[in-house]
């Protein structure tokens, strides 16, 4: 029997607003997709699932879980975890375990301190599975290090705070679809939340610290309904006397004058793995959910989303969600399409939900009426969601329905919404997402454009990136400006490097600052410039960057350069 995990590397790191700390029930439509993109069926295929239970950060109301297990077990943190039968999958079709929850999201917040009734030691087996090495861990790489960091402490609270505050210094955040393990992102290899989590983890677990991972799926818009395509991690420490002890190293990085040491924002639907093996293997364990097949060697694709929206009836809700499973299993097409209309014309809270469910009906027809309601949504979140089902669509007609889905969201919006849509294009890396872009400059919206200017970076080394920059290196407000010359520099062109010696000129401090820090570290000098002076007492040591300028050919920003946070903080 073949045998597939659904990894959580990498994944998107969470770079949305704090949410609000009022606590209301949402509605969240969970969907873990197996597909075939192969020749030939899939035979057996079965999903292993943990699935979120109440706990730190939620209060888990109920849930619906379809198609039905066919056995389901308990594992030591109150979580299910299920065993769902999926049969054949044929060529080119998918087929979801879809779960809908009705949460309460909690702000967590542990107090580092004592417990007057105590705390319930560790189990030594939950111990022994919690301080072990694996693959992604490396220990005995890490423990050295760790050992360095942790060392005027004795605490374990005190040791951890420790590790979080170092990987603030010397850690750095990105996506870039690799798995690297735990000693190389401590030693500058940018990570994404599951790997820098992982990172902590290994810190913790190479001085005798307990210590887990949390995958959690995010609101991302609050109140408002929202697409997670992807999911955030953080780590847990357990100390003694206190209990368990939430670490969130990306959050760190990206909201540096917040604190995510023993705290957690309410905008996460987590599953957590309890690191004990299940009596009845096989054990999801760090993953989210564990596919195995009769068919050897198959091809396979794995896949989950998470759509919120405020919960306003959990009795219609829960009906809705049933006859809607069952609509998408008809054989008719007729009766798939008939309903996919009506959703699209509906209130439902689900339904944009199991509208994106049905973007992947076997029908070419059903898609295209579906990604045309998707376009007309104004959800900036399901941009994501567009963009990835470019790169598996085969059908030409649908690729074109996907691309104008995602014209209409992005001129169907504007403000704050604009701008996030635009920054999902830039997310996307996807070509076509550029072509979208083209104009942006342009927009009328600042907010747009700073989203512009933070974000067309990802599209790397292309003419229409550089042409974007160079107009937005003429915007009339400061802060594009300045904004735009430091994202375009990691491309590394000397036009871009030209630009950013040209802010060290800069009235404001924040510029000179922020400028000359990328400088020094793309060339490794700093020159004598004091960004604390004024410009005129920094004459000699501006020519000194602008020879340096003019020697170089093209400069390359290194693989290792941190990834600022795309939410900058800035004194206006």
């Amino acid at each position: 029997m073949s045998r597939f995990t659904l990894a959580l590397l990498p994944c998107l790191a969470v770079l949305v607003a704090p949410a609000s700390a009022q606590i209301s029930t949402r509605v969240v439509l969970v969907s873990h997709r197996v597909a075939n993109p192969g020749a030939a069926p899939m035979e057996s295929v079965t999903a292993h699932c943990i699935l979120p239970a109440s706990n730190l950060y939620q209060e888990v109301l109920s849930w619906q879980i379809d198609p039905a297990p066919a056995h389901t077990q308990t594992d030591s943190e109150g979580q299910e975890v299920v065993v769902v039968p999926l049969g054949t999958i044929p060529p080119g079709q998918c087929r979801s375990v879809r779960l809908a929850a009705w949460v309460r999201l909690k702000p967590a917040n542990v107090p580092l301190v004592r417990k007057p009734a105590g705390v319930e030691p560790l189990d030594d087996l939950v111990r022994a599975a919690l301080v072990a090495d694996d693959l992604p861990l490396r220990l005995p790489r890490v423990k050295p290090l760790a050992e360095k960091i942790a060392a005027s402490k004795t605490r374990d609270v005190d040791r951890a705070r420790l590790f979080y505050e170092w990987m603030a210094g010397h850690c750095h955040y990105d996506i870039d679809l690799k798995d690297d393990p735990a000693d190389a992102v401590l030693a500058g290899v940018p990570g994404s939340c599951t790997e820098l989590a992982f990172a902590f983890i290994a810190l913790c677990r190479s001085v005798d610290i307990p210590a887990r991972l949390t995958t959690a799926y995010v609101n991302r818009q609050d109140e408002q309904p929202s697409t997670d395509w992807r999911t955030h991690a953080w780590a847990e420490f357990y100390a003694e006397g206190i209990g368990w002890v939430p670490v969130d190293p990306t959050n760190r990085l990206n909201y540096p004058r917040q604190d995510y040491f023993a705290r957690q924002e309410p905008r996460y639907l987590t599953v957590r793995d309890d690191g004990v093996p299940l009596d009845e293997p096989p054990d999801p364990a760090w993953h989210i959910v564990f596919v195995t097949t009769a068919t050897p060697l198959p091809t396979m694709a794995i896949s989950r989303t998470a759509v919120w929206h405020a919960s306003v009836g959990r009795t219609d809700e829960t009906a809705f969600f049933v006859s809607a499973c069952e609509t998408l299993r008809k054989a008719e097409e007729e009766e798939r399409l008939a309903a996919v209309q009506e959703w699209s014309r509906g209130r439902q809270p689900l339904r944009v939900a199991f509208l994106l469910e049905a973007t992947f009906d076997p029908s070419a027809k059903i898609r295209k009426v579906v990604l045309d309601a998707l376009g007309q949504a104004r959800d900036g979140t399901l941009m994501i969601p567009l963009m990835d089902m470019l790169k598996s669509e085969k059908d030409e007609s649908v690729k074109a329905a996907i691309l104008a889905a995602a014209r209409q969201l992005l001129d169907g919006t504007e403000g704050e919404q604009r701008a996030l849509v635009v920054g999902e294009l830039a997310k996307s890396r996807n070509e076509e997402a550029l072509k979208l872009l083209k104009g942006i400059w342009n927009d009328s919206s600042r907010a747009v454009r700073v989203m512009a200017a933070q974000m067309l970076y990802k599209f790397g080394d292309k003419p229409a990136v550089h042409e974007e920059y160079r107009r937005l290196l003429t915007d009339e407000d400061d802060y594009v400006r300045v904004l735009a010359a430091l994202r375009w520099s990691r491309i590394g062109t000397k036009e871009s490097l030209e630009a950013l010696v040209d802010f060290l000129e800069s009235s404001v401090d924040w510029d000179r600052r922020r400028v000359f820090e990328t400088l020094r570290r793309l060339s490794g000098d700093g020159f004598g410039y004091v960004p604390a002076a004024r410009p005129s007492g920094n004459r000699a040591a501006i020519r000194r960057f602008k020879d340096w300028v003019a020697k170089q050919p093209a400069i390359r920003a290194p693989a290792s350069a941190p990834e600022e946070s795309d939410t900058p903080e800035r004194r206006e």
